[in-house]
């Protein structure tokens, strides 16, 4: 054995000589289902030398003991025997009436009190009387307390109730069981052992008043459904989910390709936002990496909401809130306010809570204490089973629980140290069983105030931040495959040299966003095999719109061009209607753009020498006109001088005839001469009018080509040598 207990000196093979297993011979062990303790090793010991756990033998006479300690083993041998000790045995048991709640003993007698002719009902009643069916126990009824238990308690207790009489009876022997829920208060436990059977919590109870809600909690119940940082947590992850997706949607085919990046951030804002409102996703993602991300917020948003509405009816619930006229026990002791307590939890109260006992008024009755409240009592201290059993009594819901328990107490049995430890090897195997959760069942009684116990069962609670860590999880999970496969697929080629784009261009000639240098369009200048970026866009629609405008005034010339214009701009999937590839084909629509932008630079450049020949064209054309012009003001100056002479001519003649007229008398031949004078001025005047028009007319053209082609007043507007028509009508007779 131990040092510290050894084993007593014997011959060997004696039995009880020696640490050995010296019950497994015996009758008891040697059946199939043999008890615990036979394999187990023991030895006797001299009490007087052990110091660990040893049992005095009732084999021997002397005072030798026994120990399963001193071999290294625990004594189940003990254990068994003493709990076989109850089997059919006489136990003498008095029953006796809780005057309050709803666990314990109850019979059909006023107040606490010993239960007459019946052994009661209730949980505690029930549970001890399946425990003696079980074990064999025959229960001897007893009906009074002896007269010498009664001296003894009063001895140590001038005011001694009933209930503290029954623990001194076990305590000294004349009981063995008192059946009913008593307290385990310091002096019940020094006058006998106890069993508890369950921890029962001790509230501050006081009076409510209903009033109307304030006006301002109307205001934030629609905020009401989560917690302040759930709310900023979720505002926080729909918008760094909105600027991701934004980013991976800022991509060549992308929802968000033809905004700049500004653009694009706030307006990717606005949609984040708008799906917390919509509940849903409203992006209209165009990449697979995009949609990954769609998903993940429109997961958010789904679980989201559904949490928001389903609490959000109870906050947003316009009724009467309940207000406590007592708001802690600091306050009652603060304002000097008494309190009711039963008689048995006044105890508790002053160890427990340093409450003064000159506030306390004391109650026989437990079931007294609720109902003494705005009586003689502002505030009740109750254990929460006569709070519960106490409202059955109707007319009593507005009488309330004040925060959390104050303490809590424990409630057992007392029984004598004989059945002590047996009974309670056998109680503790009937826990384990569930027996005393069935007998508790079996008696808890229903709410009353049904209105408030549904509130506080059902009373809704701000979502906390934990409550939302799945939905927040997978969608950082779906943002982040999102946000993977954008860099996979769509992250530019570091180091990649330059591609000759088939006319000998050299690396460097692209812009530093990989867009077209439309300075060498005309000049044969190269491109990188590279994405189309919106610079490059740009340009291509000013060299555009530049070539409409040229070819307006020649659409049979440039018809050819316009139509590979048209063609190219299919090629590169720029028409309206159609959709650039999206990101995820990344290397075959990489591969599809570098052909399209090749056949656009040709085409460009081949746009480009046709509008140089046809401004030379123009310029030609319009030199042409110009001296057509010019050739036509001499002309007509010429012809305007002959005319005058000739118009000097007629008149000198006119002059002759009629000199030689008056002469001669021959007022006939001078009238024809007038005649044909006034005739030859007429035609002459006419083709004068004619030359007029022609010259006003090329003239215009002139105009109208020069502003056209933007050539400058001075080459349009060339000044005519000599005189003006005009000039001739002050000249005419």
């Amino acid at each position: 054995g131990s040092e510290l207990c050894p084993c007593v000196v014997g011959a060997p093979g004696t039995y009880g000589v020696t640490c050995q297993p010296h019950d497994m011979n015996n009758s008891e062990c040697g059946v199939i289902e043999a008890p615990k303790y036979c394999p187990d090793k023991w030895c006797y010991v001299d009490p007087k030398h052990c110091h660990v756990d040893n049992t005095i033998s009732l084999l021997r006479e002397d005072a030798v003991t026994y120990s399963y300690a001193t071999c290294g083993y625990r004594d189940q041998y003990t254990d068994e025997k003493s709990a076989e000790k109850l089997k059919g045995q006489t136990l003498r048991v008095h029953y006796m009436a809780n005057s309050g709640g709803w666990a314990g003993n109850f019979c059909d007698v006023e107040g606490p009190a010993s239960c007459a002719n019946e052994s009661g009902t209730g949980p505690v009643h029930h549970f001890l009387t399946g425990i003696f069916d079980d074990i064999g126990i025959k229960v001897e009824r007893t009906q009074t307390i002896p007269a010498i238990v009664w001296e003894q308690g009063l001895r140590a207790n001038p005011k001694i109730g009933i209930f503290d009489l029954c623990p001194w009876a076990t305590g000294m022997g004349y009981l063995d069981i008192c059946v009913a829920g008593f307290i385990h208060t310091p002096s019940r436990i020094h006058s006998s052992r106890f069993i508890s059977l369950m921890s029962s919590p001790v509230f501050l109870v006081a009076a409510s008043s209903e009033q109307d809600e304030e006006w301002y909690t109307f205001l934030s119940a629609a905020f009401r459904p989560f917690e302040p940082e759930t709310w900023l947590v979720i505002v926080a992850v729909v918008l760094l989910t909105s600027l991701i997706l934004t980013i991976v949607e800022k991509v060549p085919g992308g929802e968000f390709e033809d905004m700049s990046f500004i653009q694009a951030v706030g307006k990717g804002m606005y949609k984040g936002m708008q799906s917390i409102v919509n509940g849903a996703s409203i992006f209209e993602p165009v990449t697979v990496q995009g949609r990954f991300v769609s998903l993940g917020l429109g997961f958010l948003m789904l679980l989201t909401v559904t949490a928001y509405t389903a609490n959000l009816a109870s906050f947003m619930m316009v009724g009467r809130v309940s207000t406590l006229e007592v708001t802690s026990l600091e306050q009652v002791e603060r304002n000097g306010w008494k309190v009711c307590a039963h008689s048995g939890d006044v105890e508790g109260l002053m160890l427990n809570r340093k409450f003064p006992e000159r506030l306390i008024i004391t109650m026989i009755s437990r079931s007294d204490v609720l109902t003494s409240i705005g009586g003689p009592c502002k505030a009740a201290i109750m254990r929460q089973e006569d709070y519960e059993s106490g409202l059955q009594i109707g007319g009593l819901c507005h009488l309330k629980r004040v925060g959390e328990p104050l303490y809590s107490i424990s409630v057992g049995i007392p029984v004598s140290s004989k059945v002590h430890w047996p009974l309670l090897y056998h109680i503790t195997h009937a826990f384990y069983k569930g027996s005393w959760t069935q007998a508790i069942k079996l008696f808890e009684p229903q709410p009353f105030c049904v209105e408030d116990a549904r509130k506080e069962d059902l009373e809704a609670q701000p979502l906390k931040l934990s409550g939302m860590a799945g939905p927040l999880v997978i969608t950082s999970v779906l943002v982040l495959i999102g946000m993977g496969m954008h860099v996979a697929f769509c992250r530019p080629r570091r180091g990649a040299p330059p591609e000759d784009d088939g006319h000998g261009a050299a690396a460097g000639a692209t812009s530093p966003t990989h867009g077209v240098d439309l300075e060498g369009l005309g000049g044969g200048g190269g491109s990188e095999a590279m994405n189309v970026s919106p610079r490059f866009k740009a340009a291509y629609s000013i060299a555009d719109s530049k070539l409409q405008d040229a070819m307006m005034p020649m659409p049979n010339l440039l018809a050819g061009t316009v139509e590979g214009h048209h063609s190219s701009r299919k090629l590169a999937g720029w028409e309206p209607e159609q959709k650039r590839e999206p990101c995820q084909d990344a290397p075959e629509a990489a591969q599809r753009q570098r052909l399209a932008s090749e056949h656009v630079l040709e085409v460009l450049r081949f746009e480009s020498e046709q509008h140089r020949l046809t401004s030379e064209s123009l310029q030609q054309a319009l030199q042409r006109a110009t001296e057509r012009a010019e050739e036509a003001q001499t002309r007509l100056s010429e012809e305007v001088e002959a005319m005058r002479t000739q118009h000097k001519e007629l008149l000198e003649f006119a002059r002759r005839t009629s000199a030689g007229g008056a002469a001669g008398g021959d007022a006939a031949q001078q009238g024809e001469v007038q005649l044909q004078l006034q005739l030859e001025l007429a035609r002459q005047a006419e083709a004068l009018k004619a030359s007029n028009a022609q010259q006003e007319e090329l003239l215009g053209l002139v105009r109208r080509l020069a502003a056209g082609r933007g050539l400058g007043a001075d080459a349009a507007s060339p000044a005519p040598s000599g005189r003006s028509v005009g000039a001739l009508s002050g000249a005419s007779p």
